[in-house]
């Protein structure tokens, strides 16, 4: 599938693999829908200046190491669904 440009806090895990950014204003993911098990998607932030996407713990829906804030394109989480939860399987943050 090809990229999926988003500017909500919610994405749709059925929408694509690979999820950017594209809003201009900091956000924070609140939710990732849908999805099948094991499923993996990544996400990145954006190069939009001074525009920070935020991925935190979220209850019963994403399970992160840490907050990971992402301040640029390059940057990214990357999260696998297991037993319903979006899982945190790796991450790379260049700031």
């Amino acid at each position: 599938p090809s990229d999926v440009n988003f500017t909500t806090t919610a994405i749709d895990a059925n929408a694509g693999d690979t999820f950017k950014f594209t809003g201009l204003a900091d956000a924070t993911i609140a939710s990732i829908l849908n999805g099948v098990e094991g499923k993996t998607i990544t996400i990145y932030g954006t190069d939009t200046a001074d525009v920070e996407l935020t991925i935190a713990d979220v209850a019963n829906n994403i399970n992160v190491a840490s907050t990971a804030i992402l301040p640029d394109a390059v940057s990214y989480v990357k999260l696998t669904l297991v037993d319903g939860v979006w899982m945190e399987t790796s991450r790379s943050i260049t700031a």
